[in-house]
């Protein structure tokens, strides 16, 4: 297969992302942040240890130390890589020189986060939408860094849900949020994953989703809903749905105006004349 090739996100210039077949490399050094997740398993030898990722797991590689890496299955499967920017990464940790021993994350909810921040960077959203989302999925993963501390999530992470709640027409940003809940950006999206099983940014888009499905059961036009979710626009919050819930807003209604008397009256939702 042939070698894909790398781009950056529209507005991101700094973030350098590459989806295709996982190749085999040597010695490879880099200033970023590197987060891979392969379909097939592979191993990255770094300081002549050797690491076997399973399919499923992220490895994250921390910057100014060279690594090898190869594929472990033939084909090789596909791989997708986020380079996170130095910057960013200060700016979620706090400070530079987050170093990760192990390069492997272990959790399969990290994974998750991560496409699902693969896909909206690839959106057509506003920029500083993609970029908030990146710096949650850097936070996420600070507690499988060199040094990280334990502890338990503050009463105060309680407030952020019911602000997040509030906020559904509009994007909320990780600054805001965390003045909110009175913490560092980095302890807040931690204690947000630990709580609720998604940083910030993604407990707040399901939050918006399971809004939109309420007001789309009750017809409401979908423009309006596009607007009263904070999403860009009426296919913005289409793609975004489908994404989801594997339907379009308009076949989802469908589907909710052909269901049974029983399960509308169970969401409270009644036929108007």
């Amino acid at each position: 297969m042939a070698v894909a090739e790398p781009w950056s996100p529209v507005d991101l210039p700094n973030v350098v992302m590459l989806d295709g077949p996982a190749q085999p490399y040597r010695g490879n050094v880099h200033t970023e942040l590197k987060l891979v997740l392969t379909e097939e398993p592979y191993e990255i030898t770094r300081r002549e240890a050797v690491h076997v990722v399973p399919t499923g797991q992220l490895i994250v590689l921390h910057a100014d130390e060279a690594h090898s890496g190869r594929p472990l299955a033939t084909p090789s499967g596909r791989w997708r890589i986020i380079c996170v920017p130095p910057a960013m990464v200060a700016e979620a940790a706090g400070g530079p020189g987050v170093r990760f021993d192990p390069p492997v994350v272990d959790d399969a909810s990290a994974a998750k986060l991560f496409e699902a921040v693969f896909d909206l960077l690839e959106d057509d959203v506003p920029a500083d939408e993609r970029r908030q989302a990146l710096v949650e999925l850097v936070a996420a993963l600070l507690p499988y860094a060199d040094g990280a501390r334990s502890g338990s999530a503050p009463v105060a992470i309680g407030r952020l849900r019911e602000y997040l709640e509030q906020h559904r027409d509009r994007n909320v940003a990780l600054d805001e949020l965390a003045a909110v809940v009175g913490m560092s950006k980095y302890r807040m999206v931690r204690a947000c994953t630990v709580q609720f099983g998604a940083a910030p940014h993604a407990l707040h888009l399901q939050l918006r989703l399971d809004l939109a499905r309420d007001l789309i059961r009750r017809g409401v036009p979908l423009a309006d809903v596009a607007v009263a979710t904070g999403f860009h626009d009426q296919p913005h919050l289409g793609r975004t749905f489908a994404r989801a819930y594997g339907q379009t807003p308009a076949q989802y209604r469908a589907a909710w105006s052909g269901a049974g008397d029983t399960r509308k009256l169970a969401f409270g939702v009644s036929e108007r004349p």
